[in-house]
């Protein structure tokens, strides 16, 4: 992970906020890959706790949606680091209630 790079992208967004976005009420959430939730020692796990930080640090006009709670290791298929579709309700219901939408069944 690169800071740097990280902050790059942060200011691409923060120019389409000020150009297009402006005023509106603006959402963000990391989505972690199955690493974050492996943790064994053989594949890198990225630093989302600093990712979030500098987020939060320079996009103040977007919320942060929190989503790391919502999902486990499971929610990710065996075979590769993807997540699995039918296991997304538990995010996008979170999602909703900040965005104060709520999912119907």
């Amino acid at each position: 992970m690169s800071e740097v790079e990280i902050k790059e992208n942060v200011n691409r967004l923060n120019k389409l906020y000020n150009n297009f976005l402006k005023g509106m009420n603006v959402y963000y959430s990391i989505i972690p890959d199955k690493n974050y939730f492996m943790q064994d020692g053989l594949y890198p796990v990225m630093e989302y706790d600093t990712l979030v930080d500098i987020m939060c640090e320079n996009m103040t006009y977007a919320e942060y949606i929190d989503v790391f709670s919502e999902l486990k290791l499971s929610d990710y298929y065996k075979t590769d680091t993807h997540w699995r579709q039918e296991n997304i309700l538990p995010v996008v219901e979170k999602l909703g209630q900040t965005m104060g939408s709520y999912v119907k069944e």
